[in-house]
């Protein structure tokens, strides 16, 4: 090719023959290091086996290891095994001796968790490990008890109730003959994890229900309402309570076994012990942890200390091992020189090039001699590669003459450039050598050093040998790290150099290995002095102990100072407890309730150690003996004395610390002084590490300087009135012996001087000072003789101790006192303390019922969960998605997961859907061609059709459209809830008005809006779910190919679809929102009209109103005049028929709105043109007869306005007998026409309606007239009655009723004619007194007229007198008889009673005497109606009406049994007669009113009495009773009857003979 070039080497024999020589030798020379490198490491491999082998044994195996150094190793065995065995041993006891220090330094961290824990809730964990440790019976160690305190304090246990857990365990553990630490243990756990089966072992059995129900209901509360906090305290009292009842009487007769008790001091002893060693090596520990390299080193050094100071084979190992160290220089000096004689090899074997000049010449010499550096090898290799490539060009251009002289020094510079090579490497392996060599010689020397002290020290074990040891130890480290660092060596990592800390680091190892070295001394003199120093502690305790035993037994000193040491004790550890952690500087860091807890609790057990302190002194003050009391005062004094003297010293510590903070407010001044110089330096110093990746150093801040000072200053003063507060010698003196030496005077003060809400507290209660201001009040108080100098609180205390009773207060009632105003001082603090922890546990351990009594009220929705996955899925998607070369990945991992109908959802995406159609198709060819197709070739081509990005893009899609769901699902619900409660009270309270009916349709329109996009949303993903586009159906065959599953989410998305029809048919368009509208203007006009109707009516009340005034006051009157009437009738006339024009046109419209929305609301509902048109045609029907009854309306209402006045018009040819005549005959011919008028009865009628007027004017010519006119009416009534009678029969209810009739007219008739002829002699007598009347012939004549006069009133009596007896007498069987229809039991009672009132009034009837003639009318008939059967349906308005003409017309009531028995408004609809609103006639029946919208109010409706009562005697028979009546009596009625006819001259049935038992007519 053109653009290459070719090499051409020739290669000649002698050449060859060198270069194979030269690389013999070395190979040789090489292989010989390889064998020297490949025995060492074979060495190392065997010594690496078995470390492995003795590091994987167990420690059983370790110690038969460590015996087998008895046997193995002596005589003519090998040095080495002895040497492991015996490091085996001390391996074990390393690994005893770390597990003792680790597990001390656990109890370490267990004891600072609780200091941290008991400082955050001023609780003294310390102090509560100790009592129970004390409960126990001291049978359990320390660390013990601190775990048990750890686990009671995390379950908010008291001390008291785990105090009493541990005497209950420790019952039970006696009772039992179980361990008492494993008893505690149990019970502690058991009652903290609310478990009871861990307590069942110890006898205990508790049932957390019942310890439950029993607690809550001390406290008030359902079980259900216990928080968790609560139950375990249930649980507690009850494990306590049991365990009480069960074991405390053995508890108390049995104490613990001593051993335990020793095993329990010889834990605390060895775990403090280990203590020390741990203050010591806890930092070396920690060092190391973070420092592999020196912790590597420390395990070399450790491990040759432990050989060399543990076995008694230490001399004889530590010489093998300078043995060995011999070795190895050995080694390494072989090494280095082999690696010499390679160098003198290769380079001496050289032969100078001649024609090459440069480097090679100027270095040849020093390379043959193998002085020769990297650097020069390398400058000379580079001549050589230089001269190779120009002669091979001069040969490759034809420019060398002799090719094979030239190739021969080419193939030399190859050969010598191999060589060189090589000496680069050899140069660097020498180079690399040296310091090894001196290391390792120094390393030798160093352990042969080591073997001879040692040595030393086993001849001399004694304190001056150890002496001489450790200077000649000394004197070795120091040569030895001298040594080391002289040679130059470096530490390596790996094989790898660590650059510039090489060097110091393999200093830094032989300093290590140098300390480790004196370490070794140490420890063999430690361990060699362990004996003497055990021997001497047992003897100074066994003095201690006795002299204490001693000190009591002369004092008499029982348990109570047992119990007081302890109890001083524990007062004391809780006043350094307060101290320590309720200072000011303590409770800085904290909050607000966070120091309350802390004071309360401080406070609250201070108090309560205060008070077993004092009560613990004063028992044991009573129970010692004299020498006891003798001791106490001599102790009291002496401590008294030294007090005093400490006092002087006050404040100390103070000063040395306010000196400290001086020496700071200094240094800060002289910083701000100087800070102008020292930032111009900073500057400088910023400004030349700039671009080295330093950080700059911060300006000093003047601000911050002087802030500081303030703080300091600030300090310094509290610091200088905190030394005021401390207790004075005077105030010492004041409180006295028993009080000032009193721990509950340190107590006090101690609670006084810290800070918290406590210390407040109790300052306040002193009234604001001190405990030398206190002092002060107290010796006023003994001087004064009174306790007012104090503050209230401290004056209550007192007098409530009654300790004041002689006025004064000595130092023994101090210290009551102190402990009580301590107590007192403090109460509020403890109890604000208790509360806010209960207060916090209860909100602690009510998390779970507030949470789920709050999660009933969550909300889900049914996309909840799929939404938290899908957001979960496309999260990761889309991390994987932001790397492009991830597409593989999501591919293959969503191929992999997406299945079932979350896999159809997404497969089916808009973007994902036409992608996978292709890949299937692409599939589906490649099946064709006989590929298999496998998920690695699916994805391959789905890769290929880039199908990544849209699945994310579909997931994405998907989440949104899933939240959206989720969002309106819980939101939407309540929205819609409010829009439509808004739109019914916006719909009740407009009132129709076109705004309201808007605003209505707008809040509808908004919660169809919101509840079809809901709808539209889960639509979509059930349509994307099965792959359906949007609103599409599937056909018959798809529908039938899918699986249940499809068919079930296919049906939903059916009922889906309709709902969101049926919603969207809720929403109002435009065009029917007009519609709407113009419906609510209608209804507005509508309004309008009628308040213009009322207007109208008003304005036309005003108008008539000021009528009346003006007619008034023109002294026309109170009252309209015709025309006036007329007037505001045509006004009134005109303005209905406006308002019925107005309501059509109103009606037209409405009528084109209701059509059009009722044809949107069938529309949008589905319902199809045909359907529509045949609904909208029957509603434009039925709306157009309610127009047309208006359009009616309208045509009456102009008509009425035509006729207004036309009734002031009565006709001049309306009047007189004539126009009557003519009225009733032309009312007689209409009647006729009519079916009614075509029978014989309505004939009747109208021949008597037809007569009336002419019947009138008789009546109006006088008695004479009026007999005709009763006679001509009775003779048709008769007519009547004979035609009922002839048609029914006479025993029927008609034919009764026939002949009452009968006897009524012909009573009627008899009474006209006596009446007319007495009214004939009345004239006849007036005329003879007209024309004489004085003389005896005229006065006789008139006598004689008066007698006949008398006699015809007399006959005219005895006649009604027969006929009121006839009628009497059917009225009584008739009556009888009805009664006896009425049952067995009332009907007989009623007819006696029927029959006794008839024959009653029979008697009456025959008593009435005649009383004289009189010149009056006669009277009419009674009213006496027998009715029987049917009713009349006329009413004689004129006489037999009982409520009369004007009661009937005017709408009042009428009694009685036939048609006088008239409801109220029976005239109603007459014509001619108004019935209210028809604005036709008023006042024809009684005053009327017309409204303000023009309608009358007839005056049965005015109010008033309305009922008119009119009685009738009304007695009945039934028709066959009344047929036996007649049948009875046919002689006397007809006789009665036709007696009152002939007196009359009128015949009566002639033709009948009473005197036959039976009437037949045309008989004799």
């Amino acid at each position: 090719m053109a653009d290459s070039i070719k090499f051409e080497i020739k290669a000649t024999a002698t050449g060859f023959n060198i270069v194979q020589k030269k690389q013999k030798e070395l190979v040789k020379q090489t292989d010989q290091q390889a064998k020297s490198q490949d025995k060492a490491k074979k060495s190392g491999d065997n010594l690496d086996k078995q470390n492995k082998s003795l590091y994987q044994t167990n420690l059983a195996g370790s110690k038969s290891f460590s015996k087998m150094n008895q046997t193995i190793g002596t005589g003519g065995s090998s040095g080495l095994v002895g040497a492991y065995a015996t490091l085996a041993a001390n391996v074990f006891a390393a690994t005893a001796a770390f597990t003792a220090l680790r597990q001390a330094s656990q109890v370490q961290q267990l004891v600072a968790g609780l200091d941290a824990l008991g400082a955050a809730s001023g609780q003294n964990l310390r102090l509560l490990a100790q009592g129970i440790k004390t409960a126990s019976g001291e049978a359990i160690a320390l660390d013990q008890a601190l775990r048990v305190a750890s686990v009671g304090a995390s379950a908010s246990f008291s001390g008291v109730q785990l105090e009493g857990l541990a005497t209950v365990a420790r019952s039970a553990a006696i009772a039992l003959g179980r361990d008492v630490g494993d008893a505690i243990d149990r019970l502690a756990r058991g009652a903290a994890k609310l478990e009871p089966e861990i307590l069942d072992e110890l006898g205990i059995f508790v049932r957390l229900d019942d310890a439950s129900a029993k607690y809550a209901a001390s406290i008030g509360k359902s079980t259900s309402e216990l928080t968790r906090f609560e139950q375990r305290q249930a649980f507690a009292n009850e494990i306590i309570s049991q365990g009480t009842d069960k074991f405390s009487e053995i508890g108390d007769a049995v104490d613990v076994s001593p051993f335990d008790k020793l095993a329990a001091s010889l834990s605390d002893v060895g775990r403090a012990f280990i203590d020390f060693f741990n203050k010591v090596l806890g930092p070396l520990a920690n060092f190391l942890a973070n420092n592999t390299l020196a912790l590597s080193g420390l395990i070399m050094v450790l491990t040759k200390g432990l050989i060399g100071s543990a076995l008694p084979v230490l001399n004889t190992f530590a010489a093998k091992a300078a043995q060995a160290s011999a070795a190895a220089f050995g080694m390494v000096s072989a090494t280095q020189r082999g690696i010499e004689s390679q160098i003198t090899a290769i380079a001496g074997g050289q032969a100078r090039i001649k024609g090459i000049r440069g480097e090679y010449a100027k270095n040849f010499k020093v390379i043959k001699s193998g002085d020769a550096s990297v650097k020069m090898l390398k400058a000379t290799n580079k001549d050589l590669e230089t001269y190779i490539l120009g002669a091979q060009k001069r040969i490759a251009a034809g420019e060398v003459k002799n090719i094979g002289l030239i190739q021969q020094r080419i193939d030399q510079a190859n050969i010598q450039i191999a060589q060189n090579k090589q000496l680069m490497d050899l140069s660097g392996q020498r180079t690399e050598g040296a310091p090894k060599v001196k290391a390792s010689g120094a390393d030798a020397s160093f352990s042969k050093r080591q073997g001879s002290i040692f040595k030393n020290l086993d001849k001399d074990p004694s304190f001056k040998g150890y002496k001489k040891a450790f200077a000649l130890s000394n004197r070795a480290n120091k040569r030895y790290v001298n040594n080391v660092r002289a040679s130059g060596a470096q530490t390596k990592l790996f094989g790898f150099s660590l650059g510039f800390l090489g060097k110091p680091l393999k200093v830094a190892g032989a300093g290590v290995r140098a300390f480790g070295f004196s370490a070794k001394i140490a420890i063999k003199g430690i361990f060699t002095a362990i004996p003497f120093i055990g021997q001497l502690l047992l003897v100074l305790d066994l003095l201690v102990v006795g002299l204490v035993k001693a000190v009591k037994f002369l004092g008499s000193f029982r348990a109570e100072a047992t119990t007081l040491e302890k109890t001083t004790k524990a007062l004391g550890s809780q006043m350094k407890f307060v101290a320590e952690n309720t200072t000011e500087a303590a409770l800085a860091n904290k909050s607000a309730a966070e120091s309350l807890v802390i004071s309360g609790n401080a406070a609250k057990e201070l108090v309560k150690r205060q008070e077993q302190q004092a009560e613990a002194a004063r028992k044991a003050r009573k129970e010692t003996n004299a020498f006891g009391k003798l001791f106490q005062g001599l102790f009291l004094r002496l401590e008294f004395g030294v007090k005093k003297f400490l006092i002087l010293f006050n404040g100390l510590d103070g000063a040395v610390k306010r000196v400290g903070i001086s020496f700071q407010i200094a240094f800060a001044t002289a910083i701000k002084f100087m800070r102008p110089v020292l930032n111009a330096a900073i500057r400088v110093i910023n400004w030349m590490n700039e671009g080295t990746g330093i950080e700059p150093i911060e300006l000093i801040d003047g601000d911050e300087q002087t802030k500081r000072i303030r703080e300091l200053q600030a300090e310094l003063d509290a610091l200088a009135e905190a030394r005021t507060r401390l207790l004075s010698g005077e105030s010492l003196s004041i409180f006295g012996l028993t009080a000032g030496t009193s721990d509950t005077l340190d107590a006090f003060i101690t609670q006084l001087n810290t800070g918290g809400k406590a210390a407040d507290e109790l300052n306040a209660f002193l009234g604001g000072v001190d405990i030398n201001g206190f002092a002060k009040q107290i010796q006023e108080a003994n001087s004064s003789k009174s306790l007012a100098g104090f503050s209230p609180g401290v004056r209550e205390a007192i007098e409530a101790s009654g300790t004041f009773s002689d006025q004064l207060l000595d130092t023994n009632e101090l210290v009551v006192i102190l402990g009580d105003v301590l107590q007192q001082g403090t109460k509020e603090s403890v109890r604000s303390s208790d509360a806010i922890q209960s207060l916090g546990e209860t909100f602690k351990n009510s998390k779970e019922k507030i949470a789920e009594f709050y999660n009933t009220f969550n909300k889900k929705s049914s996309f909840s969960t799929f939404g938290t996955l899908l957001s979960s899925i496309t999260k990761d998607v889309k991390i994987l998605g932001e790397d492009s070369g991830n597409s593989a990945e999501i591919i293959e991992t969503l191929g992999q997961n997406l299945s079932g109908a979350f896999g159809d959802f997404v497969n089916n995406a808009a973007g994902v859907k036409p992608l996978l159609d292709k890949v299937n198709e692409e599939l589906e060819r490649q099946k064709n061609n006989g590929v298999e197709i496998t998920e690695e070739l699916r994805n391959q081509i789905k890769l290929s059709h880039g199908l990544a990005k849209p699945y994310e893009e579909a997931l994405i899609a998907g989440e949104k459209l899933v939240n959206r769901i989720i969002e309106a699902q819980l939101h939407d619900a309540a929205r819609v809830k409010t829009l439509t409660s808004q739109a019914k009270i916006v719909k009740s309270m407009g009132k129709g008005t076109e705004a309201s009916e808007k605003l209505r349709i707008t809040l509808g329109n908004r919660a169809v809006a919101i509840n079809t996009a809901r709808m539209k949303d889960e639509i979509a993903f059930q349509e994307q779910t099965l792959g359906l586009e949007s609103g599409k159906l599937v056909t018959a065959k798809q529908y039938a190919d899918m699986s249940t599953e499809e068919k079930q989410k296919y049906a939903t998305l059916l009922d889906a679809r309709v709902a969101l029809n049926m919603e969207g048919a809720k929403e109002i368009g435009l065009t029917e929102e007009l519609a709407l509208l113009g419906v609510a203007e209608n209804e507005q006009k509508k309004r309008l009209l009628k308040l213009t109707q009322a207007q109208n009516a008003t304005l036309n009340s005003s108008v008539k109103t000021t009528a009346i005034l003006a007619n008034l006051e023109s002294g026309l009157g109170g009252k309209l005049s015709p025309a006036q009437q007329l007037a505001a009738q045509k006004v009134l006339a005109n303005q209905k028929t406006k308002a019925l024009k107005a309501e059509l046109a109103l009606q037209d419209a409405r009528m084109g709105f209701e059509i059009t929305i009722a044809d949107l609301r069938m529309a949008a509902m589905g319902i199809d043109e045909k359907g529509r048109k045949l609904v909208l045609d029957d509603l434009r029907a039925q709306l157009k007869v309610a127009r047309d009854i208006t359009a009616e309306k309208i045509k009456v209402s102009e008509d009425a306005e035509t006729q207004v006045g036309a009734g002031n018009f009565e006709g001049l040819q309306s009047k007189g007998t004539f126009a009557s005549t003519n009225t009733a005959f032309d009312l007689a011919k209409e009647e006729l026409a009519t079916d009614a008028g075509k029978g014989t009865q309505g004939k009747l009628e109208i021949m008597n309606d037809a007569l009336a007027p002419m019947r009138e004017q008789l009546e109006a010519l006088g008695p004479g007239g009026e007999l005709i006119s009763t006679a001509q009416q009775g003779m048709l009534t008769l007519a009547s009655s004979f035609d009922v009678i002839k048609d029914k029969g006479l025993g029927s209810a008609e034919g009764l009723a026939a002949i009452g009739s009968a006897v009524t007219a012909v009573s009627a008739m008899m009474q006209a004619s006596a009446k007319a002829q007495v009214a004939e002699m009345d004239n006849q007598i007036k005329a003879e007194q007209a024309r004489d009347g004085k003389s005896k012939e005229s006065v006789a004549k008139i006598a004689a007229m008066e007698k006949k006069k008398e006699g015809i009133q007399r006959k005219a009596f005895e006649q009604k007198k027969k006929m009121d007896i006839a009628s009497a007498v059917i009225s009584t069987a008739l009556g009888i008889t009805r009664a006896l229809e009425l049952g067995p039991i009332i009907g007989p009672i009623l007819a006696v009673m029927q029959g006794v009132m008839g024959m009653a009034q029979i008697a009456l009837i025959k008593k009435q005497q005649f009383q004289g003639g009189s010149s009056g009318n006669i009277a009419p008939p009674p009213s006496t109606i027998a009715v029987g059967g049917k009713r009349s349906n006329k009413v004689d308005v004129s006489k037999r009406a009982s409520g009369g003409e004007t009661s009937f017309l005017r709408g009042g009531q009428g009694v009685g049994s036939n048609a006088n028995n008239f409801m109220p408004g029976a005239a109603m609809g007459r014509k001619g007669y108004a019935s209210g609103g028809d604005g036709v006639v008023v006042g024809e029946r009684g005053p009327e009113v017309i409204n303000t919208q023009g309608d009358i109010i007839p005056n049965y409706e005015l109010g008033g009495n309305k009922n008119m009562n009119i009685t009738f005697n009304v007695n009945a028979v039934d028709g066959q009773s009344v047929e036996a009546l007649l049948n009875n009596n046919q002689g006397a009625v007809v006789g009665a009857i036709r007696n009152a006819a002939n007196s009359y001259g009128q015949d009566f049935l002639p033709e009948v003979n009473v005197g036959y038992d039976d009437l037949n007519y045309g008989e004799k």
